[in-house]
This record gives C-alpha cells, sequence and structure tokens, in this order.
C-alpha cells in the first residue's frame, strides 16, 4: 500500500492543481448530492401520486360489485334486447326523474344486470350510480314490455330513499302479476292470499321461489288478487304471520307508470280513507248504560287486532276514525270501529271487555252490514244491538212505538225488531229489519 501510495505521489510530481480546483471540487460533489436528495424526493411524489391517483380511480370505480359483473340470465346473448333495456332506461332517468328522486346526478353507463324469459315476457334488471344527499347509490330498473301499448320501459325503480339493505322487488306484466326479486340474500318465498279460520283470525302459507342466475321470478296464475300477494326473504319456512317491516315492498306496474316515485305499494288500499273522518263531531260517540266506566274510546285497536291475529300482513292499514263504545246493562263493555288491511273491504270488529275493563275477546263481524245501517252489530249474550248510521237520526222498536236514540248510534235491546234511518239526503226514513 505505501508503495502505491509513493508511485502516484512520483507520476503527479510534476503536475500543478489550477486555482480554485477544490473550491469545485467541493461544489460539484454537494451539487451531486442535491440532485440525488431531488431525485429521491421526486421518486417519493411520483410515488405518492401515482397512490393518490390510485386512490381516486379506487373511488370511482363503483361500490357495488353488481356493476361490473357480466349480464346473467337466459337473453344475456341478445345484443338487440340490451340495447333496448338500457335506451329505455335512458329515456326514462331524465331531469324529472332525477328530480322526483333527489338524485343530483347519474354515473357512468347503465348496466344490464340480468335480462331474462318471464311468463310476463323479456325483462331486464338495469342498474346504475346515483348522487343522492348520503352519497352514491345503486339505482335499480325493471325493463319489460307494458303490456297496455306492447312497448319496452322501465316499469319499475329503486329510490335512494330505499332501505338499502333490503332486496330490490318489482311486480309487473299483465294484472301485474309477475313478480322479481334481485340478489335475495336467502331464499324467496311467495304467498298468494291469506287464510281466514273460523274464529277470525289471519293467517298465511309460504311456498320458495327459486333463485336462477341472481334472480327469483314468479307469476301468479292462481287467478287470485295480485293486492293479496306477499313476499318475504328467510332462511328458512317463515312462520305463518310474518311482521309487516319483514316483507318485501313491491308497486304494480300500471301504478308505478302513473304516479311514479309516489306509486302506491302492492296491497295498500286505494285512498286509504276511511267513513266518518275526523272532522265529524261523531267520531267517538259513547252509548248504552249510563252507569260504570266504559273502555277508552282510543284504545291502540290496531295492536288489539295484531294480537288477536285478526289482521293481514301487508304494507298498509287503517281504522276508522270513528267508534262506537259504552256499557251494557250488566256493566261490560264494548267498543265497535272499522279495520281496513292492506286493500281489502273494511271489516267491522267488535271488542269486548269484562267488569274490570279487562279485554275479553275480539270478534270480527260479517262483512255486511244491515243496509242502510254503516253497523248493526249485536253484542253476545243478549246484551244488545249495536247500530250507527253517520249523519242520521235513528229510532227503533220491537213490537210497539218508536223509540228514539237521540243521535246517529246507540245500544238498543236485543230484542229490538226495526230500525229507522233518517239521512237529511235521503228525504224519507229507512227501515231496517234486523235479523233475528
Amino acid at each position: 500500500m505505501n508503495g502505491l501510495r509513493a508511485a502516484m505521489r512520483d507520476s503527479t510530481r510534476d503536475v500543478e492543481a489550477r486555482t480554485g480546483f477544490a473550491a469545485d471540487v467541493l461544489r460539484g460533489a454537494r451539487r451531486r448530492k442535491a440532485r440525488r436528495r431531488k431525485s429521491v424526493v421526486l421518486a417519493v411524489v411520483a410515488v405518492f401520486g401515482i397512490t393518490g391517483v390510485g386512490t381516486g380511480l379506487l373511488r370511482d370505480r363503483p361500490a357495488d360489485p353488481r356493476l361490473a359483473e357480466t349480464t346473467r340470465g337466459d337473453l344475456a346473448g341478445d345484443g338487440t334486447r340490451l340495447a333496448d333495456a338500457t335506451t329505455a332506461w335512458r329515456y326514462a332517468a331524465d331531469a324529472g326523474w332525477r328530480q322526483d328522486r333527489g338524485i343530483a346526478e347519474l354515473r357512468g353507463e347503465p348496466h344490464v344486470y340480468w335480462m331474462g324469459s318471464t311468463q310476463a315476457g323479456p325483462a331486464a334488471v338495469v342498474m346504475q350510480e346515483g348522487l343522492s344527499g348520503d352519497g352514491w347509490r345503486t339505482l335499480v330498473g325493471l325493463v319489460a314490455t307494458d303490456p297496455a301499448d306492447g312497448r319496452t320501459k322501465v316499469l319499475g325503480s329503486t329510490n335512494p330513499a330505499d332501505p338499502p339493505t333490503a332486496p330490490q322487488a318489482f311486480q309487473f306484466g299483465r294484472g301485474d302479476n309477475t313478480f322479481l326479486v334481485v340478489d335475495p340474500p336467502a331464499t324467496a318465498y311467495v304467498s298468494t292470499a291469506p287464510d281466514q279460520a273460523s274464529d277470525g283470525r289471519i293467517s298465511r302459507r309460504w311456498a320458495p321461489v327459486p333463485t336462477v342466475d341472481g334472480v327469483a321470478v314468479w307469476t301468479n296464475t292462481t287467478g287470485g288478487d295480485a293486492a293479496a300477494v306477499r313476499l318475504v326473504v328467510d332462511t328458512g319456512q317463515p312462520p305463518a304471520r310474518v311482521a309487516a317491516d319483514r316483507l318485501l315492498t313491491t308497486h304494480p306496474a300500471d301504478d308505478y307508470l302513473a304516479d311514479g316515485v309516489r306509486a302506491r305499494p302492492n296491497g295498500t288500499a286505494d285512498g286509504g280513507v276511511m267513513p266518518w273522518p275526523d272532522t265529524s263531531p261523531t267520531t267517538r260517540l259513547r252509548v248504552g248504560a249510563t252507569a260504570g266506566t266504559p273502555p277508552s274510546p282510543d284504545v291502540d285497536v290496531l295492536r288489539v287486532l295484531r294480537d288477536a291475529e285478526m289482521t293481514d300482513v301487508g304494507p298498509s292499514a287503517y281504522l276508522s276514525t270513528w267508534r262506537v263504545y259504552g256499557n251494557s246493562p250488566d256493566g261490560r263493555g264494548f267498543l265497535v270501529c272499522e279495520y281496513q288491511d292492506s286493500g281489502y273491504r273494511a271489516t267491522t270488529f267488535t271488542l269486548l271487555f269484562d267488569r274490570d275493563g279487562g279485554l275479553e275477546r275480539v270478534v270480527r263481524e260479517p262483512e255486511t252490514s244491515p243496509s242502510p245501517l254503516r253497523t248493526g252489530v249485536r253484542l253476545p249474550d243478549g246484551r244488545g244491538w249495536v247500530v250507527a248510521q253517520p249523519g242520521s237520526t235513528l229510532r227503533y222498536r220491537s213490537t210497539g212505538d218508536w223509540q228514539d236514540t237521540g243521535q246517529p248510534a246507540a245500544l238498543v235491546p236485543d230484542d229490538t225488531a226495526q230500525v229507522e234511518v233518517t239521512l237529511p239526503s235521503e228525504g224519507r226514513p229507512s227501515v231496517v229489519d234486523l235479523p233475528r
């Protein structure tokens, strides 16, 4: 090593370094070091920049993986039908449609998730992301043929306000008799109509609907009322009574086409208005014996009916705003009102109480009352008849003279044979023979 050092010294003995050489060498070293640092910084920036862009791209990717899946269904290879479905979706999802649903904008292209055959004809499930107040949500629509004019249309769609965990379900076809559930998380079950036992209790029987290619489709071929159909998703055979909040909601396509986002759920009663509105001064009528404490006219009738299994399971229920209540001469209480359940006609119910005010039982009355009486209910054990007709004056008799009731409702004796009903609009009274 010492020999090498001596040789190098001897070889440069006559070489003279220029002025400032050492300083330039140091500056060059500093520049090279700075360049290396800059390169490192740029590399880090590039890495983070790519990561940032990548994060942005990830954010722009749909959160719903279904939007990136290949179209399912037995008609997935029909390019013409796929194009028709996306065209129908774009046509329907205009500015007014978005405004009704609170959607600021749509993102990406509409995606046909499923295209398949049904008994109502070819149908497609179309999805696209929409920006609502709480972020991006997957909007789902059903595209199929409108039997009214044979045109391909959006016959139903979800809204950002719908529960995000509930499976999307649709109702369409002639008579709105075809039901379709998208991606049920368990087995979809259907019930065509309620069963009513001899004591008035309501229950349902459920049948499974197979899921094929991510979609469960069922058509009501029983000839029954489509409004009576109910759907539920369950991991096992559903019970005879399923809570209303577990049922899948569908909107009949006919109603959707007419009212859009305001379409009524399947089974909802038309209008939803019961007789004797709240503005009437006769909404709470006490009749019968003046002694004793009658039941409260504001008892939770809906809860009582549900506990007694007297109601159907459905998306809507309406109670009349009028109630006739009181005590029979033996001190026992009663309350009579009407209830309308899920599209069926109004039914009169009688709640019977014991002398201590406890509920004894609930009676479902016959669907028809002695016309023109709104209510003609015969209490058990000879306790009399509860008769009522809003806006009228009532008289009754057994075999003798007519007796005035003084109001449009009364508890009349059990042996009453006739009730006279006078309505101002009729001009003359009508006589009702009470059945014996």
